[in-house]
Order: C-alpha cells, then structure tokens, then sequence
C-alpha cells in the first residue's frame, strides 16, 4: 500500500484482516479496496486458490480479476521469488458471479445437489421456450377435476408468477369459499408443476439460473459439503452485497464458516434489482453476521468522483426524496450523503439544472424530452471537465457524455432526437437487437427462404432493401393475386422485376439446403447489395455492426445443432413469442454520447451525465400478485389486494428513490435531471417532488409536450485545417481504453491498416490475395470455420467421434478436416507438448502505456512456464504472431511460449530472447498508438495481403492486382 493515498476508512478496509463489511457509497473505490484487500491477504500468506470473490457480473469479475493481477505482477517485479509463485498460483484464484459459484458446486457435488452429472445452462429466452414446450404435457399429467377448479385464464396467468417464486407454499390467509379452493388448486398445480419440469430439465441436461441457486442451496445442506468448501476457501469476498437475493444470500453465508473471513462489500442506496430478486434486508443481514463474530462494519463516504459543488446539491436532494424509515416505510434506508474528495470546475456555472416536460402521452414526451436532452448536450460540449488521467480541465467531447434511461421503452424516440442534432451515439449494453430494422430486414429475408408462402416475410423482403419495391408495386401485385399466396402470384406474373425477385429467392432456397443460414443470409447480401444500403444509412456503422452480431449468433445457433434456414427461422419465430431480447453490437464510433439505462450504468460515470424520466403510470395486475406478506394473492380477496397493492407501491416508491440516487451519482462534473409526466395529479405530484428536492436556484425550464421543434446539427465553422465543430476535442479523442491484442498485432504490421479498421470503422474493400488465384470468400469463410471447429474441438477435448457428432453446421468434409488437424496432435512432432495441464482458452488481460491489451490465449500452463497459439495456416508466417505471444507471456508471468502449426507438424518455439523483444515492440506500439501515428508502413508485403489496399492512397507501388 506505499505510495497510495488511502483515507483512514480505507486503509482500515484493506487491512483488516478478519471479517468485515463496507458500506460503499458512491464514487468511494470500492474497487480499489477490494482488490488491495485481496493483494494484503496475499501478502499475509493466503494461497491465491483459498480465496474466492464473487462479483455481479462477468464484466466486473474479469476488471477485478485484472486489476488484482496487475497489482501482484507490480509485487513480483519488485520484491521477487515469493511474488513470482504468487504469480504463478493466481489463475487459481476464484473471481466468479454468484451464478457460475453455483453452477460450480452444482458441478462438483452432483448426487447432493440433484443436478445430475453433466448440464447446460440456458438463457432466459431459451429457459422460457424450454417450458412452453413441457409446460401443457406436465399439465395433462394432472387429474382433470383439480385443473377445472382453476379458471384458465387465472391459471395462465397465476402459474408463471408461482414458478419464478422461492416457493410455493403461501398461505392464501383472508380467502374463503369460491377463492380458497382456486387459492388451494392453484398452489397444487404449481408445486406439480416445478417438480416436473426440475425432473426433465435434469432428464434433458439443461439448467436455469434459478435451478443452479437451488442445487447449490441443496448441496450446501450437508455438512460434509460446508465443511469441504470451508477447507478451500479460507477467504470469502462479494461485491454488490445488496443485488443480492435471500436464496443467493442462503448460498453464501454457507459458505461461510466461522473459520472463515468474510468481506461484504455494497450499498443499500444502490440496491435497483428487485426485478431480479434482489433484497436490500441481506446487507444489513450480512453486517449482523460479522459484527457476531468480532468483525468490523466500516462506511466509505468520501466520493472520489464528483465534484465538491455537484455533490452538495445531490445531497440535499437525495436527503429529501429519500427520508429514511418511519412508521409507514419500516424497510426504507437512511440516507447517508457523501464527501467529495475534489473540488469543482473553476467555470461560473451551476453543475445541475433541471429540464420539465409536461402533457401529452408518454411517446410525445420522451421525444420532446429527448430534444431538449440533445439540445443540453450541445451547449456543454467544449466546456471544462475534469480528467482523471491528467488531473487537469479539457474540454467536453461527445463521449465525455451520457444519457441514462429508466428505461428502453421510448429509446427509439431518444434516439430520433440524439439522430435530428447530429449527435454521433452509442446505446450502451443495448438489448434491442431483434427491434432494429437491419435485423427485422435479415429476420423476414430467412423467414421468406423458409417459406415463401409467408405473405408477412415475402411482402417485407419485397418492401425492404433485399428488392427494394415501391408501395405501388406491392399493391399491384397484391391486387392480381386473389386468392392464392404472394409467392404464387410473384412467380406466375409476367413482369421481370417479378421473375427477377422470385429467380433469387429461388437460388437462395437451393443454397439453403446445402449451406446453414448464415451462409444464406451473406448470399442474399452479396446479390443484393442489402448490407451496403443499410451501412449508407446515417446510422450504417451501428447497422453493419448488428448484421455482423446477427450473423455470428446464426454461427452460434449452427454449432448448437439448428443450422438450416427452416429450423432458424422457426427458433427466431419463437424467440419473439417469448419477447427474447439480444444484445445490440458495440460499434466503434471514436467520440459518442453513450445512451444506457440506468441498471445497465451501475458502477459506471461519465463527467456528464443527463438523466431521462417519464413519470408514467405503471400497469397494475388484474387478477393476481405475489405478496411478500400474505403470499400469491387474489383480486377476489378485496382487503387482501388492497394491502398487497399498498404495499407493492410502497417497495415500488423505495425502489425508485434508489434508482434516482444512482442515476444522480453518476456523474462526475455536471448533471441535467430531464423530468417528464403527464397532467394526471398522481404524476404531477411525482414531478414536483423531485423538483422540490433541488435548491431553489437550481435552474429549471418548464416545455409543453410536441412544443420543442427537432434539433439541428452544431454548425461547422472554416478554420486552416479544415471544417470543424467549434469545439477543441482533448487527446486520445479516437483511441480505445481498452485494445484486442489482434488490434495490437495489425498496428505492428501497419498503423494505418489498424487506423481504417479500428478508428474509421472502413469495411474491407479489397480481398487479399496470394501467389495463385485470389481467394474466394467460400475458401476464407471455409478456413475460418475449420480454424474454429479446432479450437473449439481442443478447449471441449472432442475426439473425431465428438467432432463429427457435434460440429453438425459443418460439412463432413469440413468436419473430417477438424478432426484430422484435432488428431495430429498426437504425432511424435508435438511430443514436447505433452505432460502439460493445460487451461484452456485463458482471458488475458494486461497494461501497457495507459492501454489495456487483451486477448485469449489457446492454452497455457502457468506451473510449466508456457503458453501456446495453436495455427491452423496454410503457411507458416511466424514472426506475424510474435507479438500477440509476448504480449500473452508477459500478462501470464510465463516465459516460454510458442506457435502450433497443426497442418505442418510443427512446433515453433518463441523463446525468452525473442518474447522480451516482442515485449519492448509492444510497448514501442502502444507509445506510438497513443500519440495517433497512423503513419502507413508499406511494401511489397503487407500491401499485397492488405485487406484495405481498396482504399488506402498509400499503398507500395510494387502491388499489383
């Protein structure tokens, strides 16, 4: 901890080393303590694998992961042996979510826990699609009479609820007659029901995320099994405590011991996940378990992250909406308000201000709300901000920005509005893919090649950029066609733009029966030119990004076993029955407004933050809740819905104050609260209190719904260097935070090959060639796919036998190929491989310059002091991936590394020489990258296998098509 600035508080919380828990606000590095708290039990003589540390979600698991990493190679470097085995026992440490701990112990105890030998977890969308297909089979198996106590309609709707829930024995107290038998048949039908459908997800090898925190919870009863993790780990840590639910809470205070030290780690003020389960009690339970056994319950408050003036004004307003507990609210936390640890910009304006809309419906607001938005963000661009890195103000850039949402329901209005300004935007963890108009055009096209008498899929296609037809001519053809279908009328018409769609539609159906849908769907785009009309769109880099994460999920579906068009586009009619939801893909865009909801912003902050809420009323169920207290709930039992309904708006008003106070604590310099309603009194009053809460002289603009016309582009002014905006962008406006090792790799070779891909977003406009004929995209999609089926084949350890079973998108030929490469491995060439235990597909993350690199490594063995890049290339170009090894040796602590060129019988060893060399290149690399010199390095070469030679005025004048 020498030469860090810890408070008092902090140096406390790293170095205790019994139990304790922390109360973290806002902004007060809880990140940073908990990874020194890590480090410190290392340093007491903690093996890396007694530790375990369970995080929110994957992102956050593997920051945390890498942050502990870099702080231990800092350790190694400096103070020697003893570090170094610390180094290399470190991927043994545990730095999971709560979810993969339980599929952990599910795993490890299968007989305890009843999760059988072997499963497969499946999404939520999956999970639901799993239970529509079992769910009326479970059903039949119940006597008739029970099933027709229960009204159908009730039962749709009642059963859902009782199967989400921890259990299903509620009481059903305060019903009588008529509503007491339904109360009774329902809970009988339910109990059925989850017992069923746990036997044949078991049956099937299939597993929710609910399943896994109860085959844990299972497993956890035995002491036996407390007693072999207590032995483990010695050392249990969790972050974000108050996301936690009451079962995922039972989970780990078993694995807690009294031997054990625990680390609690949250904050009741941002508990947000009650959708989720989340209870905000477990924190206050977990502070009651360490304070029981001696440990210490500490409160970090002083906010590293917002200004001085920002974080006096979200005091008081957060001690205003939210007053603490009473007699009416018993479960509401006290307030606790934070102290900045900065002071503020030395600009003479007011760090919050609030924007009003009023009136109209709710889509009329958000985009009214959303000009307005847009409309701030124009006015704060190019004012000071802080910047963390030099400590200094700069100018505000676009990305220096962010628009939080409540919620996604008005987002395509939002993002009307950030389009009409001129706004360059991000949607940030979106989830919207299947809503976006590339995807929908994609979506109709496979669903037309399934079946062209789907008049809905064939009339989209013919609407859309696969044919691009006018109104007039649909309705033309529509008016010739009687009775029989679309499709049978495009056929038989006489008109070539008739015979020209269905003569395509035609060939894309012979390629289907050949090929899995993602080849179809690259035809049709190759045919038609579709993608490049959507990447000419104003927002085309975001539209080819999501045809590329569409497609990848097509690849991802293949490999699961539904390759063909028909059994896709039927999986794709389903997901949208289930309202399935798929993460749009991040795009590129050097310098963006980020637009992210407000969950999806946990531990996140921007120096500008502009926060969107509609106070509209929520729907309200009409037949039955689930109520904490009185258990599954009838609308018959008048006074029992009542109360229940009382008491959900009371959690629901807790809910939102929490919500409002992470929204608020986001941002670092300036805050614009964007507050919307209708003229109903009930949403009124929600405004005005939140108005209320901020000083009287804090700014406030009351518009009209529908009053604010759209925004207009920032004007660009004439300057030397060209048209700008008027606007002094800061450094490093276009280079990533965070750069894939492949990126690295392409800078190595050419800066300006890595500019055009990763900086400008180019599409590769020229295919590479080689000595012979140029290499068609069948032969490199072909490549790719024999590559992926290899690797994919060394990390599961499939035989021939379980390459051919399970790799059925491939073709047998194709398959045949994987598994002769997977095989040679056993030739006497690769004998210096073996003996080793190997993790396979490694994440690998590493600091270079104020960059983070990272990459996956294809197998490595710390212990062994190696790491290894299987190859399946054609020809054998070592010094390409010299780098990329270097890079991975030196993030793993390893000093050996080499290539494996299966198809070549051959080992190429890079050894410690050579990987130092390749260490001092990166960083030269990186030094270079981050002072933008995109210089181009051409030759005879590079510029020949460039996939950029389309486009770049610089290439080596030896090259010739």
């Amino acid at each position: 901890m020498s030469g860090l600035a810890w408070t008092p508080v902090q140096r406390q919380a790293v170095e205790t080393p019994g139990s304790v828990v922390i109360a973290a606000g806002a902004g007060s590095g809880k990140t940073r303590v908990l990874t020194a708290r890590v480090v410190q039990a290392l340093e007491r003589g903690v093996r890396p694998q007694a530790i375990v540390v369970v995080t929110f979600t994957v992102a956050a698991a593997g920051e945390l992961y890498a942050r502990i990493h870099a702080a231990v190679a800092a350790q190694a470097a400096c103070q020697g042996d003893r570090w170094a085995q610390v180094l290399s026992e470190l991927p043994l440490m545990t730095v999971t979510t709560i979810d993969s701990l339980c599929a952990r112990i599910a795993r490890e105890h299968p007989g305890l826990s009843g999760a059988g030998l072997a499963f497969e977890i499946l999404e939520p969308a999956d999970a639901q699609l799993w239970e529509r297909q079992w769910r009326s089979r479970v059903l039949a198996e119940l006597p008739p009479a029970l099933l027709a106590r229960v009204p159908s309609r009730l039962r749709d709707t009642a059963l859902p609820i009782l199967l989400n829930a921890a259990s299903g024995d509620e009481s059903g107290a305060g019903l009588t007659g008529n509503g007491f038998a339904i109360h009774t048949a329902l809970l009988e039908i339910a109990r059925h029901v989850r017992t069923r459908l746990e036997a044949l997800r078991i049956d099937d090898a299939v597993a929710t995320y609910a399943d896994l925190e109860v085959w844990a919870w299972r497993a956890l009863q035995h002491e036996e099994v407390r007693a072999y993790y207590a032995q483990r780990w010695t050392h249990v840590m969790v972050d974000e405590l108050q996301d936690t639910s009451g079962r995922q809470w039972e989970v780990l205070q078993a694995l807690c011991g009294d031997a054990v030290a625990m680390t609690c780690v949250g904050d009741v003020q941002q508990s947000v996940y009650a959708f989720r389960g989340a209870e905000p009690r477990v924190f206050q339970a977990a502070r009651e378990r360490v304070l029981a056994r001696g440990g210490l319950a500490l409160g970090m408050h002083t906010s590293f992250r917002s200004a001085a003036p920002l974080v006096d004004l979200v005091n008081t307003a957060c001690a205003q909406m939210m007053p603490g507990p009473d007699d009416a609210r018993p479960g509401a936390p006290r307030f606790t308000p934070l102290v900045a640890a900065r002071t503020g910009s030395q600009e003479d304006l007011p760090p919050v201000d609030l924007q009003l809309v009023t009136g109209g419906n709710s889509a009329g607001r958000a985009l009214t709300l959303g000009r307005v938005l847009a409309g701030r963000m124009q006015a704060l661009l190019g004012h000071p901000v802080y910047d963390r890195g030099t400590g200094q103000e700069r100018p505000a850039r676009w990305r220096d920005m962010a628009l939080l949402l409540r919620t996604r329901t008005h987002l395509a209005a939002y993002e009307r509005a950030l389009r009409d300004a001129g706004i360059p935007y991000e949607v940030h963890g979106g989830r919207g893919l299947y809503d976006r108009p590339e995807i929908i055009d994609a979506v109709m096209l496979l669903r037309a090649v399934a079946d062209p008498a789907d008049d809905v899929a064939l009339a989209a296609v013919l609407r859309g950029p696969h044919a691009l037809w006018s109104e007039d001519q649909l309705q033309t053809l529509s008016g010739e066609r009687g009775e029989e279908s679309l499709w049978a009328a495009l056929r038989r018409s006489p008109d070539p733009a008739c015979q020209a769609v269905a003569e395509r539609v035609q060939a894309w159906r012979a390629v289907s029966g050949l090929h899995p849908a993602s080849r179809v769907l690259e035809r049709a785009h190759h045919d038609t030119g579709a993608a490049a009309i959507h990447a000419a769109a104003p927002d085309g880099g975001r539209r080819a990004a999501n045809l590329r994460r569409f497609t990848a999920l097509l690849r991802q579906w293949a490999r699961a076993g539904r390759a063909d068009v028909r059994s896709v586009a039927r999986y794709l009619t389903e997901l949208q029955t289930v309202g399935a939801q798929a993460a749009e893909a991040p795009t590129d865009a050097p310098d963006a407004v980020q637009v992210v909801t407000v969950h999806g912003a946990k531990g996140l902050e921007w120096p500008v933050v502009l926060y969107a809420r509609d106070f509209a009323p929520r729907p309200d169920p009409d037949t039955v809740r689930l109520d904490p207290e009185r258990g599954l709930v009838l609308s018959e039992d008048a006074a029992g819905w009542a109360a229940a309904r009382a008491r959900a708006d009371q959690r629901d008003r807790l809910e939102e104050e929490r919500v409002t106070y992470v929204a608020l604590t986001r941002a670092a310099d300036r805050l614009v609260v964007g507050l919307a309603a209708s003229d109903g009194r009930v949403q009124s009053q929600a405004l005005q209190a939140v108005v209320d809460a901020f000083p009287l002289h804090v700014p406030r603009r009351l518009v009209a719904a529908g009053s604010v016309p759209e925004g207009r582009p920032l004007p660009l002014v004439e300057t030397a260097q060209g048209l700008v905006l008027g606007v002094t962008p800061g450094p490093d406006v276009a280079l990533p935070g965070r750069v894939p090792v492949t990126a690295v790799a392409l800078y190595a070779r050419c800066p300006q090959a890595f500019a055009f891909q990763h900086l400008h977003g180019y599409l590769p406009l020229a295919r590479p060639w080689g000595g012979g004929e140029p290499m068609t995209r069948e032969a490199r999609q072909r490549g790719r796919d024999i590559g992926d089926a290899v690797h994919q084949a060394l990390e599961h350890g499939w035989d021939a036998e379980g390459i051919r079973r399970r790799l059925r998108a491939l073709s047998p030929t194709e398959r045949e190929e994987a598994a002769r490469l997977v095989g040679r491995l056993q030739d006497p060439a690769f004998d210096d491989l073996r003996g080793h235990v190997w993790h396979r597909e490694h994440p690998v993350e590493v600091t270079i310059g104020s960059r983070t690199v990272y990459g996956v490594a294809d197998a490595v063995d710390v212990a062994g002091d190696v790491v290894i890049d299987y190859k399946t290339d054609r020809t054998l170009q070592p010094s390409h991936h010299r780098l990329q090894l270097a890079l991975y040796a030196h993030a793993l602590g390893v000093t050996r590394a080499a290539l494996v060129y299966l198809r070549h019988d051959r080992v190429h060893w890079v050894h410690r020489e050579d990987l130092e060399r390749g260490l001092a290149d990166a960083r030269d690399v990186i030094r270079r990258m981050e002072a933008l010199d995109m210089a181009p390095t051409p030759s005879s070469e590079i510029c020949s296998s460039c996939a950029f030679r389309g486009v770049c005025g610089d290439r080596h004048v030896a090259v010739r098509p």
